[in-house]
């Protein structure tokens, strides 16, 4: 599996993952449920300046599975993660789970490694679960996790990539990421010419 640092996305990537982000799949599942055009790039932009969070793109094959993201990094300390998963995909949270440690131990070197889902999200508690994560307090709105390295959790996981026949059409799935968002006037974004696509630049960072 790839990974594309958001600092590196190109203007149509930027606004895929606003899409993305805005989805009716996603977000229900954030504490802020919607963020407009200008906060997104705004967000985007301060992350070239703020050594505690690290946002990517994950993917496969050239196929993009979804957004991988670690905030309040202490390297060799601590970190909090998030994942969710391309919404027009199905199956790959254990894999982005999979990456995102390997990342954070590998990578930031961290031993403790944070997570919250809302207390509604039972497929993400699970997840989490899953791999590991150990419960440690609730509030009225999200439940709290935390993975320790070394720590009586679990360190190896049986691979588990599930092949799908989806045919990745990037287009397509610009188009689905928006059907819940403004039009591209509205948002501020001019008008693509052609059938432009994402060129991927070469990934910063290699996971399995």
């Amino acid at each position: 599996m790839m990974l594309k640092n958001f600092v590196d996305l190109d203007e149509i990537e930027k606004v895929l993952v606003f899409g993305w982000r805005n989805h009716l799949k996603i977000a229900p599942l954030m504490r802020t449920q919607t963020i407009t055009l200008k906060e997104h790039l705004q967000f985007m932009e301060s992350l070239k300046q703020d050594s505690t969070k690290q946002y990517f793109l994950a993917l496969q094959d050239d196929e993009i599975l979804g957004v991988l993201c670690f905030i309040d990094i202490q390297h060799g300390i601590s970190c909090e993660f998030g994942i969710y998963q391309n919404p027009d995909l199905k199956g790959y949270g254990a894999a982005l789970m999979e990456a995102m440690l390997k990342y954070a131990q590998e990578t930031l070197g961290v031993v403790k490694i944070y997570a919250c889902a809302l207390n509604t999200n039972q497929k993400a508690i699970s997840l989490y679960q899953r791999f590991g994560f150990q419960f440690t307090n609730k509030d009225a709105q999200m439940s709290y996790f935390v993975f320790s390295a070394g720590g009586g959790n679990k360190s190896h996981f049986t691979p588990f990539f599930c092949h799908t026949n989806y045919n990745f059409s990037y287009t397509g799935l610009f188009t689905s990421c928006l059907q819940n968002t403004q039009s591209f006037q509205k948002c501020g974004i001019a008008k693509l010419k052609g059938d432009s696509k994402p060129i991927f630049k070469p990934m910063r960072v290699k996971v399995a």
